[in-house]
């Protein structure tokens, strides 16, 4: 047992709960994320906004872009909406981690299959964070080549 605090215990627990809701909150709601963008479609004009706080914008006229134009913007809006849900399901794996390695913190280890299944569950909770990270920062790398691509076009 890591943790053999109860109150120590019940105190992370509720301080994770509580990062999670408020983490969620702000990506859901809030449309605040590293790397957030937004865009808005009036028939014609799309406008798009790039970041949280400093925000960068630009527009697009449908009108004047011809075919590969087009289909590049419609992709770019493409990632910018997986993005949004990247962000929200990045979110809920650390959270689901977090609480996970939490609730084994608690467990008694003692027998070597018991041990073995404590080292197994942070390894995943560890790989799944290593594995939120470096996806999402790759996915920051694709939108921001696409948004660039799409500024030039504006």
């Amino acid at each position: 047992m890591i943790i053999k605090s109860r109150k120590l215990y019940i105190t992370l627990i509720c301080a994770v709960t509580l990062l999670g809701l408020i983490m969620l909150l702000l990506v859901q709601a809030g449309n605040i994320y590293p790397g957030a963008v937004s865009y808005e479609e009036n028939e014609e004009i799309v406008t798009v906004d790039r970041g949280a706080w400093n925000t960068e914008t630009f527009e697009i006229n449908r009108a004047e872009l011809d075919q590969s134009e087009l289909i590049l913007v419609n992709v770019g809006l493409t990632q910018i909406d997986q993005m949004d849900r990247a962000a929200g399901s990045s979110v809920l794996l650390l959270f689901i981690a977090a609480g996970v390695s939490l609730y084994v913190a608690r467990v008694e280890a003692s027998s070597p299959l018991k041990i073995a299944g404590l080292v197994a569950t942070y390894g995943i909770a560890l790989f799944i964070g290593v594995y939120v990270f470096v996806s999402y920062a790759e996915m920051l790398s694709v939108v921001g080549t696409t948004l660039d691509q799409m500024q030039q076009l504006s």
